[in-house]
């Protein structure tokens, strides 16, 4: 019996303290449960108020898209408007300058069709870009041969005489040709050579074509002679040995060097040229002697555009961009035998160097 009241004590205790633990842990789930709702009722407050905004904002944009919509139909019917004045406008222009009747003045004519084509590509060539109109309408004159095919070829010979023929002979000017002539290999060009191009091209006595003829060649070898002898003169004598032709030496350096870029240079510093001489046969009995000066120095620049002509490389050293042999520039020639006295003709140019 005492056993069973042990027992049942002990039960009872345990009862309580599992009673006393549930409703702890009851109270715990309340709290817990009180916070939750406290933080859904605080979220669906924020989602409230962000839909509110949101709801404001698509109001504010909805009036923006109607205030759009209404100033876009305002400038589609101010250009309507604007584009029917335009039209107007150009109708009254064109009926200004023709007034209905036949023009007779060309400058009238010209600004009366102009308007008149100009307002029909505007309508059926919209948004197409000039250069392609223009070809449209050249292709519509003579390709087509709108007016003829007789009268197109006559006004087409009048174009090319107009626009195109004044640039084909500069393509063809006299000193281009000249320049030919000075720099062709053995002869390859000649004043009989032009002479046999323009007789292709039919010319009556008088008559100008593309290719310049002799005369004009001659005048603009004359040009440059006489700015050559400006620049640096040109003699020429007679010796037992020969003919010999030769430049003024002072004026001829002096020019070479400033046509490289080394004049400045040559007033604080010195600068390195060479002079060569040689000899060769030029026909059976007739050789010459030639002196002349090759500019060496690495600063140089090209006398044509002004860049460097030569460059320096770790591995090959100092490197030109041109061939020696374009920078050789004879001053003096003698034409007779290659012999020892020949070449004591030129002793004098070497002093004068020197010196």
């Amino acid at each position: 019996m005492r056993r069973k009241a042990e027992l049942a004590e002990q039960a009872a205790k345990h009862a309580m303290e599992l009673v006393e633990e549930a409703a702890k842990h009851e109270a715990e789930l309340l709290e817990e449960a009180a916070k939750v709702e406290d933080h859904i009722a605080a979220w669906v407050s924020e989602l409230k108020r962000e839909n509110a905004d949101l709801t404001m904002a698509l109001n504010d944009a909805e009036d923006d898209c109607v205030k759009k919509s209404m100033a876009s139909e305002d400038a589609e019917h101010a250009n309507a408007t604007l584009s029917a004045s335009l039209e107007e406008a150009k109708c009254d222009h064109v009926t200004m300058l023709g007034g209905g009747k036949k023009l007779h003045d060309k400058k009238s004519r010209m600004g009366a069709i102009g308007s008149v084509l100009m307002n029909t590509l505007v309508v059926i060539m919209k948004h197409t870009q000039p250069i392609t109109c223009l070809r449209t309408v050249v292709d519509c004159l003579f390709s087509s041969a709108l007016f003829g095919v007789e009268v197109t070829k006559v006004v087409l010979a009048e174009v090319y005489k107009k626009f195109i023929f004044k640039e084909h002979q500069n393509t063809f000017a006299s000193w281009k040709v000249l320049k030919a002539i000075d720099l062709s290999l053995v002869g390859g060009l000649n004043y009989n050579g032009i002479k046999t191009l323009r007789s292709f091209e039919n010319l009556d006595k008088y008559q100008r074509g593309i290719s310049p003829s002799r005369l004009s060649i001659q005048r603009a070898f004359l040009e440059l002679f006489n700015l050559g002898q400006e620049l640096f003169p040109f003699h020429w004598k007679e010796s037992d040995l020969g003919e010999v032709y030769q430049n003024d030496y002072e004026k001829f350096i002096r020019y070479i060097i400033k046509s490289f870029g080394l004049e400045d240079i040559a007033q604080r510093d010195s600068i390195e040229v060479l002079i060569t001489l040689d000899g060769a046969e030029l026909c059976d009995g007739l050789c010459h002697v030639t002196a002349g000066l090759k500019r060496t120095d690495a600063r140089a620049v090209d006398p044509r555009d002004g860049k460097p002509l030569s460059c320096f490389n770790e591995g090959m050293g100092r490197i030109f961009s041109t061939q020696s042999r374009n920078y050789c520039f004879a001053m003096k020639s003698l034409l007779g035998k290659d012999s020892k006295e020949a070449y004591r003709e030129f002793s004098y140019f070497s002093r004068s160097l020197r010196d």
